[in-house]
């Protein structure tokens, strides 16, 4: 999943009904420009999210640092965005944004 983000446009709520189960991606951007991101990922699925950010340590997932555990894993930092690959589950992230999103 990867968030995109055009003029104007400050939250998407969205779901859809896979075989295995509800994917749901609903995220906002609030005023003070962070970004709040809630992910539901299947059972007996994963997922690839790629999550905008200012920094690979930017990103906190229930407010907390995210440190590497069996359902999440750090993938890279690229273009802006840290990728994370996930277990099924539910996920909320936060992050602050570059300037300019």
């Amino acid at each position: 999943m990867k968030p995109h983000f055009l003029n104007g446009l400050t939250y998407v709520n969205t779901w859809h009904r896979s075989p295995y189960g509800k994917i749901i991606s609903d995220w906002k951007i609030k005023p003070n420009g962070s970004f709040q991101w809630h992910v539901q990922v299947p059972v007996n699925s994963f997922a690839t999210v790629d999550v905008p950010a200012s920094g690979a340590n930017a990103v906190q997932l229930n407010g907390h640092k995210i440190s590497n555990k069996p359902w999440i894993k750090f993938v890279a930092y690229v273009n802006g965005r840290a990728i994370y690959m996930l277990e099924s589950g539910s996920y909320r992230f936060q992050s602050a944004l570059l300037s300019g999103h």
